[in-house]
């Protein structure tokens, strides 16, 4: 059976804005460094190719790519594996050591994979795609409800950080995708609410604590950031654990789906009666994290004192 190479030319281009993508099938003369071997079904990206592009657009760090001043290319190669996992394998004809390690730093950000097959059989998948200065973007602007989709995506939720959001020690931060959904402000209230009882798990751990934080938790925290002093406690009918571990009782509670369906309801509850008197205030204040960074809505919503 002729055997087929799917090249794959991911070219990832200026700070106008693009991620272009080039698929082209050829024959045994595979060009070396740019190539990965199909007979079935490739490995596909959750959302698509599409969304691999805003992935790589919305999580490169610019304030890198900003300081090289040049044109150049590079082809970078990871596998992936059985499960899904994307592994960094080489980079070809590189032109920056900080480059390279930010593509790394990409490859083992990126979330899980369909994994590809061969002759149907599961197979580690070799990839290779192109990234090119200058940068352009190509990611259009996304709509409330794909911002709420790409929560699925986050690995680091906001904690202790001393560094600015996606910067290149931002752990603890905050993935960009927690806080573009959180600009959305008053828009996004009702989709976040709606989403209270969406149990997807995410890559992001929830420190000091044996979870990983599901869509649904991230949305919560997503409107705490958008109004303060929401009454979690209140509205759970729990205890805060003011001499264990605080949190504990929220997240030992809502593992309870019945329970997360109720705190949905009673949030939605209290939106709708105490929306009218939500004033907005200016304050540079992360609720949800010990950061020193600027809040990006430069303000929350609260509660209008009688």
């Amino acid at each position: 059976m002729m055997k087929f190479y799917l090249i794959f030319l991911l070219c990832l281009i200026s700070l106008k804005g693009y991620a272009q993508l080039d698929s082209i099938l050829v024959p045994d003369s595979c060009v070396q460094e740019a190539c990965v071997m199909i007979t079935s079904t490739p490995p596909t990206f959750p959302g698509g190719i599409e969304k691999w592009h805003c992935f790589f657009e919305e999580n490169l760090n610019f304030n890198l790519i900003n300081k090289i001043d040049t044109s150049a290319r590079c082809f970078c190669s990871f596998t992936v594996d059985t499960l899904g996992k994307a592994k960094f394998d080489t980079i070809y004809r590189s032109f920056s050591t900080e480059i390279d390690q930010e593509l790394i730093h990409l490859i083992e950000k990126m979330p899980k994979w369909t994994p590809g097959k061969i002759q149907n059989k599961l197979k580690n998948i070799p990839m290779t795609f192109r990234f090119k200065l200058p940068f352009e973007r190509r990611c259009k602007n996304k709509s409330i409800e794909q911002k709420i989709n790409d929560l699925q995506f986050i690995t680091d939720m906001p904690y202790i950080c001393r560094d600015t959001i996606g910067g290149e020690n931002s752990i603890g931060c905050g993935d960009k995708l927690f806080w573009d959904i959180v600009i959305e402000k008053e828009n996004a209230i009702p989709l976040l609410i709606e989403s209270l009882i969406d149990t997807t798990k995410t890559s992001a751990i929830v420190p000091n604590l044996p979870y990983n934080y599901t869509i649904a938790d991230i949305a919560y925290h997503a409107l705490q950031e958008i109004i303060d002093d929401i009454p979690t406690f209140d509205l759970l009918g729990v205890e805060f654990d003011k001499n264990g571990c605080g949190y504990c009782s929220y997240w030992k509670h809502l593992s309870i789906y019945e329970n997360r369906k109720t705190f949905k309801e009673d949030v939605k509850i209290w939106y709708a009666i105490n929306k009218k008197n939500l004033r907005w205030i200016k304050s540079d204040k992360v609720l949800t994290g010990d950061c020193s960074f600027s809040h990006p809505n430069g303000g929350h919503y609260k509660l209008k004192k009688n």
